[in-house]
């Protein structure tokens, strides 16, 4: 596209009227022009978005001429007039000092500022602004300031959430003890905080923590970090879990545990905590001693009962033998009651002899069950032998029958077959009131 300017000149010429035209190519006059105006246009929108606007002061009148940003900014009618000692009634007392003491040095050295302070609009709103400046100078002499004025409210609130945040962790670090670390993988650098020198035993001014130097702290049997870290980042894990023992300056041994997560970036590292488990392993081995002493003391125990029970139960077979005998003496009606019932109390103490020896043998794992024929009428004709005295005493009858289609032996371990049915009897004659068993 191309411009032009005309020019039309009447004139008269012998009685003639005629026009004269006078035309100008101004293509790039416009254009410079147009381009002029694009720029204005973007730098008035560049500094509305970045909420910045430009101010100059006067040093003598006070005044302050500023673009119609800043005045949007403050809430302020583009009418506003605005001068020195009003801007400075709108700072918080707090930040008040530090724009003017900027603002006197830098009219009294020429000296250009950058200060951050809390402004209150026209509309009452609270905001935080970044406010720089330089100054302007006619010949030697300062006549004012010139700079810009943005508002971080946004950045400084996320700057106050983020330390915020960064306190929260540095209590809940604090209050559990954990330390933070972080390796870089390429160089074998490590960063610590104050609390993993603490746990390692080291002073921050006098070690350099690296996966070289925090090797050496390890015991013998512990060395290696770099490859196991070497072979952490060659592996397709993400978590990193590891724990050592550490030599400490008084020739202690500290148990340390370290869990983390790999960041596989340009730099990979392993980000994570740290934290002293020496107090725990502690722990856990006195729980393992206590519990290795109780089982110990549960052996003796068991050992204990089944040398007793062994010993009293050679006896008491004896003492029921010779019962049997005088059972069969030909006792009268008396006698032959007392015999029975010394019979039935001593089976009773044999069979509890049994049940104590037996649960020996089961903590001490010694257990065995038999596998021999046992006589079926037998062994009933024995267990309710014993129960059948009592039975009679609270006027239950007592019996027994087998089915005709019932061998008359089988396998199995004759004493187990016993204390399992004595169980039965005793508990059927103990809640029997009348009637029949």
């Amino acid at each position: 596209m191309t411009w032009y300017t005309m020019h039309a000149i009447p004139f008269v010429w012998a009685q003639a009227r005629y026009v004269a035209v006078i035309h100008e190519n101004v293509t790039a006059r416009v254009t410079t022009q147009i381009r002029q105006q694009e720029l204005e246009s973007l730098f008035i929108d560049s500094t509305r978005i970045a909420k910045l606007g430009g101010w100059r002061l006067d040093r003598k009148s006070g005044l302050i001429i500023c673009t119609e940003t800043l005045l949007e900014l403050l809430d302020l009618s583009p009418r506003a007039r605005l001068t020195w000692p009003v801007i400075k009634s709108m700072i918080s007392r707090g930040s008040a000092q530090v724009l003017i003491g900027a603002v006197h040095r830098a009219f009294k050295r020429g000296a250009g500022f950058d200060v951050q302070f809390q402004i209150e609009t026209a509309t009452g709103k609270w905001i935080w602004v970044r406010c720089a400046g330089e100054a302007r100078r006619r010949f030697s002499d300062i006549t004012g300031l010139s700079g810009i004025l943005q508002d971080v409210s946004a950045s400084v609130r996320s700057d106050i959430a983020l330390d915020m945040e960064r306190k929260r962790l540095e209590l809940a670090m604090q209050i559990s003890r954990q330390a933070l670390f972080e390796i870089d993988i390429p160089s074998g650098d490590i960063f610590w905080d104050a609390r993993a020198f603490e746990i390692h035993g080291q002073n921050p001014s006098a070690f350099t923590p690296n996966l070289r130097t925090l090797d050496s702290l390890l015991i013998p049997e512990d060395q290696g970090l770099t490859d196991r870290v070497q072979a952490f980042f060659e592996s397709e894990r993400r978590i990193w879990h590891e724990q050592y023992r550490i030599k400490t300056p008084d020739d202690g041994i500290h148990y340390i545990e370290t869990l983390g997560t790999i960041l596989r970036t340009d730099r990979p590292r392993i980000i994570g905590i740290a934290r002293d488990i020496t107090a725990r392993r502690e722990i856990q081995l006195e729980l393992v001693q206590a519990r290795e002493a109780a089982e110990a003391a549960t052996r003796a125990k068991s050992r204990f009962l089944a040398n007793m029970s062994h010993d009293i139960r050679t006896p008491m077979t004896g003492i029921l033998g010779f019962i049997k005998l005088l059972q069969n003496s030909g006792l009268n009606q008396d006698q032959q009651s007392y015999a029975d019932m010394a019979a039935s109390a001593a089976g009773s103490l044999r069979t509890i002899l049994d049940d104590i020896l037996d649960f020996s043998r089961i903590e001490s794992g010694m257990l065995r069950l038999e596998k021999i024929p046992v006589n079926v009428a037998d062994l009933l004709s024995e267990c309710t032998g014993l129960f059948r005295l009592s039975a009679m005493e609270k006027g239950v009858e007592l019996v027994y029958d087998l089915a005709p289609e019932t061998p008359a032996f089988i396998l199995g371990d004759p004493v187990r077959l016993k204390q399992i049915l004595n169980n039965l009897i005793g508990n059927a004659v103990k809640f029997t009131e009348k009637g029949r068993i």
